[in-house]
């Protein structure tokens, strides 16, 4: 029996057409890129996560010599939002990254996507994910299964 899958996400052709608390949520990404530590790849991924009280808090990818020791930038980002002693919820998440004096595409790799599925687990809702398609173009999705839907989960 042959299935197939759809999914549902809205593609926004340039940063300004962005609600305006997404807009601020990428121009947060985008201001912490420079705190990304890639000497190996020069590749600069960062992300901003926006708690449901819509306190933005950053993250960045970090790599190690002892590649692939490093982590990537929305993984630091919501480790940091799960450690978050007020225990509030992640309402949404915004990815991009830049590389050979560019904004580049910023799809979140399978690692990531299953940590945001665990913080929708925490947070009993979807998460709203935007990353960047290039350039000026990005991708709003509502829930991380329309992303990966066979992600792991509890039997």
């Amino acid at each position: 029996m042959i299935k197939t899958l759809t999914i549902e996400y809205e593609e926004i052709d340039n940063l300004t057409k962005l609600s305006a608390e997404d807009h601020k949520l990428v121009l947060e990404a985008r201001k912490a890129l420079p705190k990304s530590y890639s000497p190996y790849s020069e590749f600069k991924v960062a992300s901003a996560v926006r708690f449901e009280d819509g306190e933005i808090i950053i993250g960045t990818n970090q790599e190690n010599v002892a590649y692939p020791s490093g982590l990537c930038g929305e993984r630091v980002a919501l480790f940091a939002a799960g450690s978050d002693a007020r225990r509030r919820r992640v309402a949404a998440i915004a990815v991009v990254a830049f590389h050979n004096g560019q904004y580049v595409a910023a799809k979140p790799c399978g690692a990531c996507l299953q940590v945001m599925l665990e913080t929708e687990k925490r947070a009993s809702r979807p998460l709203i994910v935007i990353f960047a398609l290039g350039n000026e173009r990005f991708a709003k999705i509502k829930g991380v299964k329309n992303l990966m839907p066979f992600a792991f989960s509890e039997f």
